[in-house]
């Protein structure tokens, strides 16, 4: 390895080792960092010359480093051993950064098996085996593009003395650059992802990214905010969740099943066996005609564990438990096995299948558009301040 090359490791925690002629930890040779293999799938069949290609895929990159520990100080040589052993734990995550001069490229990687000593003539010898899932190398510094952003006006210090401000003679401090469509390169010999970042200063509907060419489009629903009405669409019964409790509260067999229960207007086994209502083509409708900001399917866990799933940090699902229409079955659950309420509905639906998030101003959209597409729909409550996740009140 020439004397401006180099390689360092650096865990999950930063610590780093470097590996170079010139480092405590001598490199003596290095594979693995340009040979990658690509795995090449196909399938013949008989009479057939030759192979019908499938795919293929490049594999990922496995890296062996040499070297020795050039110390003749013994004391000193089990210190940097040990430096060694601790750095390169295999339980920490890692990169690879890889140097020549100017030149940086970076790599992810774990430590394959805990570094192999030996020892040869004075120094001792070691052996670092690492795997790199993802084969790729990459920039050390992202490809970064900007678009409507801030541009500063002035620097300080300034030269004036002082700074004042009048309706004449303006300081212009900063301005704003207008939305600009922007080429975003990649320099690279392999497809990449990119990596969207919002700053907003003030209010923000639903942004999007725009591909000009295809006019493809990827737009973001992040407009929940406190006052959002809770829509609620009613459930048919248990919908498959919760079977666990109700054949401990029941004990159910054959008898049980074919009891007839007036509140429920049939037998248990028949409410039980109730099909699960499916919400696909009601919720795109809703989606369609209104402003939906978020939506939960009320499954196993009922409200308290699925409802919090789709508040954003800094917002609490606030339900008005009189206006969730309970069901007789859910009822009859309770009676039975004495089932606080609270638990019950950190169980069962209750009566409501899925909820939504819907702006106030076109909450009345949603309903109608839910019920036209023959579901039963109905408010049960507000979007408000605070991280509880979902109160019932």
């Amino acid at each position: 390895m020439r004397k401006i090359e180099k390689l360092i490791y650096v865990n999950e925690r930063g610590e780093k080792i470097e590996f170079s002629c010139q480092s405590k930890y001598h490199l003596n040779s290095v594979t693995g960092l340009s040979d990658v293999r690509n795995a090449i799938y196909s399938i013949s069949s008989m009479g057939q010359d030759g192979d019908t290609y499938l795919g293929n895929r490049i594999e990922s990159r496995e890296i062996e480093l040499t070297g020795s520990i050039n110390t003749r100080n013994k004391d000193y040589m089990h210190e940097l051993r040990r430096n060694l052993n601790r750095v390169l734990n295999p339980q920490y995550s890692a990169k690879l950064i890889y140097q020549f001069g100017d030149f940086i490229r970076q790599i992810d990687c774990k430590v394959d098996s805990a570094p192999i000593y030996s020892r040869k003539a004075v120094f001792q010898d070691f052996t670092v085996q690492l795997l790199c899932p993802n084969p790729f190398w990459r920039e050390e510094k992202e490809t970064r593009e900007e678009i409507a952003s801030w541009t500063s006006g002035f620097e300080f210090p300034t030269e004036t003395g002082g700074l004042e401000i009048d309706s004449v003679n303006k300081w212009e401090i900063g301005s704003r650059q207008p939305s600009l469509i922007v080429n975003v390169l990649n320099g690279g010999d392999v497809r990449a992802g990119i990596r969207v970042d919002f700053k907003a200063i003030g209010a923000v509907n639903n942004p999007s990214i725009l591909n000009v060419n295809t006019q493809e489009f990827i737009k973001f629903e992040i407009a929940m905010q406190a006052g959002d009405v809770l829509v609620g669409v009613a459930s048919s019964g248990v919908h498959s969740n919760g079977f666990s409790l109700v054949r401990k509260v029941f004990g159910l067999n054959k008898e049980k099943l074919e009891t007839y229960y007036e509140e429920l207007g049939c037998t248990l086994g028949e409410a039980l066996l109730t099909p699960t209502r499916l919400y696909v083509k009601p919720a795109l409708a809703a989606i369609e005609a209104a402003d939906v900001k978020a939506i939960s399917h009320i499954t196993g866990g009922g409200f308290y564990e699925n409802i919090p799933r789709m508040m954003k940090k800094g917002l609490t699902a606030k339900v008005d438990r009189s206006a969730v229409p309970v069901l007789p079955i859910f009822d009859l659950i309770a009676k039975t096995g004495n089932i606080p309420e609270r638990d019950m509905f950190n169980t069962f639906n209750m009566g409501v299948g899925m909820c939504m998030a819907v702006s106030k101003e076109t909450a009345d959209a949603a309903i109608k558009a839910l019920n036209d597409a023959g579901e039963k729909a109905f408010v049960i409550g507000e979007v408000v301040e605070g991280d509880e996740g979902v109160i019932l009140c």
